[in-house]
């Protein structure tokens, strides 16, 4: 399963504005929390967060047929509040864009807006190519309640996107000893498992009993400590 990141806006355009924040810059954090949650169940790959894909693919061509799905990244704005999933017209499954949406509503209590049809530009050149795709509107930066639950929580949010894309479809933690990610990662969840039950991150009681959710839950947190650690 491969699955490419797109984070809105940027190379000059800064999105949506609101409380002290740029929705660039937001959706680029995001995009790199989400892929260290979620490269645990599957190839994930960042695209370039120098290029302004939607201005990009007013001009260029891009083949994104070597991926199975792609989520393009953004925050709202515009005095609503909570999150929602664009499709384009022609998808015609959107089970996998209801997991998401229930799985990140669902951990921060956000207002669920739904999965809706529209066909913006980059979502619609990618399915265009016969690949799977989606817009997230993570919350809206313009709502000081919104934007304060998203820095509260942001990788606790973007675990659970993580887990609503595995859980639609049907992914599992990779642990096949076949996988060329086996080692890395059977290594990784020991690490993180190890971390979260050394510091009392999680109750004894979970760390006893580890399923995948606990697991990519472990990793999220160990990997997300990890990379500000190595960033600060």
């Amino acid at each position: 399963m491969n699955v490419l990141l797109i984070a809105g806006h940027g190379n000059g355009d800064s999105g949506a504005v609101g409380n002290g924040y740029e929705e660039a810059e937001l959706t680029r954090e995001f995009a790199v929390l989400l892929k260290e949650n979620l490269k645990s169940f599957c190839n994930v790959t960042l695209a370039d967060t120098n290029r302004n894909w939607f201005e990009f693919l007013g001009s260029n061509n891009y083949d994104f047929s070597k991926y199975n799905y792609v989520l393009e990244i953004h925050f709202n704005s515009g005095g609503g509040s909570g999150s929602e999933i664009f499709v384009t017209t022609a998808e015609s499954g959107i089970t996998v864009e209801n997991e998401i949406l229930k799985n990140l509503c669902n951990c921060v209590k956000y207002h669920n807006r739904g999965v809706k049809r529209k066909d913006f530009r980059v979502i619609s050149k990618i399915k265009s190519q016969g690949v799977c795709s989606a817009l997230l509107e993570v919350c809206f930066i313009d709502n000081s309640n919104d934007i304060e639950i998203y820095q509260k929580n942001k990788n606790k949010l973007a675990t659970a996107v993580a887990k609503g894309i595995a859980t639609g479809f049907n992914l599992k933690y990779i642990s096949d000893k076949n996988s060329p990610h086996s080692t890395d990662v059977s290594e990784k969840a020991k690490d993180a498992i190890d971390w979260c039950s050394k510091y009392n991150i999680l109750p004894p009681d979970i760390i006893s009993d580890m399923d995948d959710q606990k697991i990519l839950l472990c990793i999220g947190l160990y990997n997300t400590v990890k990379f500000l650690a190595e960033h600060i």
